[in-house]
């Protein structure tokens, strides 16, 4: 069984006053003994990530050695729920690459957009962050919209003609917060997401 690695508490913000009620969350550095976890977790959720890939232990073991990247195991309570992938972009300083992956059980329940309501203001303010960004799939609707509501702007999609050349495809999509845009009320409503809404939404904010 594996243990839990102590974890520091953040208050939660409130959606209507803004102050802070009972933490909900906590997180705590990636460890060795959550790779494990780590990989179920990883590996359920691979049909959404640009890696679709499934790795073993052995591998994320030998991966957890040499990343780059900061990963934050979220807990509720006693739970590991889900985890951040932080990543500080190496040639624009203030710029964090965010993502987020949950488990299984901890799916269609409305965390994702708790957790990123609760600890962007903390990544924010931990990493001296001025932008947020990151990177969906065209196809992961649910993220897109929870990513619109939380203000991320869509600032890039990357387009691939089919091989008959009559049509295009929309391949991947980059969205992009300011660290002044993520408290409450600032996103947008949850409506529907088709492509042509995201690329008018990209050249408003080209």
């Amino acid at each position: 069984m594996m243990s839990i690695v102590p974890a520091k508490w953040y208050p939660v913000l409130g959606r209507s006053t803004g102050r802070a009620a009972q933490p909900a969350f906590s997180v705590s550095a990636l460890a060795a003994e959550d790779l494990g976890w780590f990989v179920e977790v990883r590996n359920s959720a691979s049909q959404y990530l640009h890696d679709e890939r499934q790795f073993n232990v052995e591998e994320a073991s030998e991966w957890f050695k040499s990343t780059s990247s900061i990963y934050k195991v979220v807990h509720m309570g006693n739970e590991r729920i889900g985890y951040f992938r932080l990543t500080p972009d190496l040639y624009e300083n203030g710029v964090l690459w965010i993502g987020a992956d949950l488990a299984i059980g901890s799916r269609g329940q409305g965390l994702g957009s708790q957790i990123y309501h609760q600890f962007l203001p903390v990544f924010r303010d931990e990493f001296d962050v001025a932008e947020f960004r990151l990177r969906v799939l065209p196809f992961n609707v649910r993220a897109i919209s929870l990513y619109r509501r939380l203000g991320f702007c869509t600032a890039e999609i990357t387009c691939e003609s089919t091989q008959d050349g009559r049509a295009i495809c929309v391949t991947d999509i980059t969205m992009v917060l300011s660290a002044g845009r993520i408290e409450f009320g600032q996103g947008k409503e949850d409506v529907p997401v088709d492509i042509g809404d995201l690329l008018n939404d990209c050249l408003r904010h080209a």
